[in-house]
């Protein structure tokens, strides 16, 4: 879900207290320090948005993580990471600290190949580094593991290595995310309004676009428990505030490191910026993003609502990277390919339907057009998203066709030590 920036105009009332009474997380005014947390399903590859459990053992996503297409994939995301979001810090006089919570190539792959992967992975996080950026990297355990479980464990990093001068801020971001563009870049306004419309001199941007403000009732902040069901309309957020969309997007965070708490469409990211950064730990150790409700971020938000206010950022940045040919797609795999050295991309549509689907046969070990009936997979919705159909006749291919797809998506590519897995 799309949500706009929601820009307050009146000074915030902030209660950090109520996140932790008694805290040892103290942050300096004048810290320089921001901590990055890495989290989720690194070498995920592309799932063309396949469910967990397709197939047999649970292969669905799994089926192609960890392998050659799936390192290259990564190296390139974790290469966003660096030049958009650790970059543009580092230039404004902030050192990064990186954490990278992750399951990893474990179960995945041999265990070899998976400590070969972390190791990469924490490489790729010290590019153009003048000093040690990666404080904590580990492969979590995928038993009994839910969505909450690296954040989890991060914030235990983080509570045991606080800094004597805190953290200026801590921004919790996913493996798959790639950052599109310099996290901090004002994006040209000709009208020269993003100037002005900004929280340090008390004025709001214009709304565009924003669905109508909930009724004040929908947007109790008492209808947000534990034990309760209901929830408040995503454009509650935007309440009590009139406007609710700023052409300043990220820059607000990088100009305003204190202003309010910022969240990238539902559980992707979030930013702590400024006095709240101490909220993180104890907000993520309350297991806010075990997917309790509809959205899954939805308890994190209302916890953080009680401490500051939560905004949500637009223009977008950043997108989820689960296919490389649809909207958005197409466009990251070209940015990814061209900016960062990813693979190569799809020719066109056809040919990155054709690709999901032959995926899709592979996962499931359909071996023949008759399987294809007999299975029934024009009812699974995967299948008919992609119009799988349109390639029945070629499924008995598939798995010499992935081997030769995987080889033409990495020529040329050096894995290092990293084993050409095929999946």
């Amino acid at each position: 879900m799309r949500l706009a920036l929601l820009l307050h105009a009146a000074a915030a009332t902030y209660r950090e207290d109520l996140c932790e009474r008694d805290t040892k997380l103290k942050t300096d005014a004048t810290s320089k320090k921001v901590a990055l947390v890495l989290r989720g399903e690194a070498f995920r590859g592309l799932s063309y948005g396949i469910s967990p459990s397709v197939g047999r053992f649970r292969r669905g996503k799994t089926a192609f993580s960890c392998t050659a297409v799936s390192h290259r994939i990564q190296r390139a995301l974790s290469a966003s990471h660096v030049a958009h979001l650790v970059a543009p810090l580092e230039a404004a006089g902030l050192e990064v600290d990186v954490y990278l919570a992750t399951y990893g190539c474990g179960g995945v792959t041999s265990d070899k190949e998976a400590a070969i992967a972390l190791r990469h992975l924490s490489k790729w996080y010290e590019r153009n580094s003048t000093r040690t950026r990666v404080k904590r990297a580990e492969a979590l355990d995928r038993a009994g593991a839910t969505q909450s479980t690296p954040v989890n464990v991060a914030m235990g990093w983080l509570r045991d290595g606080w800094p004597a001068g805190g953290y200026r801020s801590v921004l919790i971001w996913r493996f798959d995310m790639p950052a599109l563009a310099p996290m901090g870049r004002r994006q040209a306004d000709p009208g020269g309004e993003a100037a002005e419309c900004r929280p340090s001199v008390g004025r709001a941007c214009p709304s565009v676009g924003l669905p109508p403000k909930a009724p004040r009732a929908e947007c109790d902040p008492a209808l947000d428990t534990n034990s309760s069901a209901k929830r408040r309309p995503m454009n509650c957020w935007c309440h009590p505030y009139d406007a609710c969309h700023s052409k300043g997007g990220y820059d607000e965070y990088a100009s305003r490191l204190d202003e309010a708490y910022y969240k990238y469409e539902d559980d992707w990211a979030f930013s702590f910026p400024g006095r709240l950064a101490r909220c993180a730990v104890p907000v993520f150790e309350t297991d806010c993003l075990n997917m309790k409700r509809p959205i899954m971020s939805h308890e994190c938000n209302f916890r953080l609502a009680r401490t500051g206010p939560v905004l949500s950022t637009d223009p977008k940045r950043w997108t989820v990277y689960r296919s490389d040919y649809n909207s958005p797609g197409g466009d990251t795999c070209r940015l990814l390919r061209d900016r960062f050295d990813g693979p190569p991309c799809p020719a066109d549509e056809r040919a990155g339907r054709s690709v999901a689907c032959l995926q899709y046969a592979h996962v499931l070990r359909v071996k023949t057009a008759d399987e294809v009936k007999v299975k029934e997979l024009g009812k699974r919705p995967v299948w008919n998203q992609f119009k799988c159909d349109d390639f029945a006749a070629e499924v008995s291919e598939a798995a010499s066709w992935w081997r030769g797809h995987s080889t033409q998506q990495v020529r040329g590519y050096d894995l290092g030590e990293f084993q050409r897995r095929r999946g």
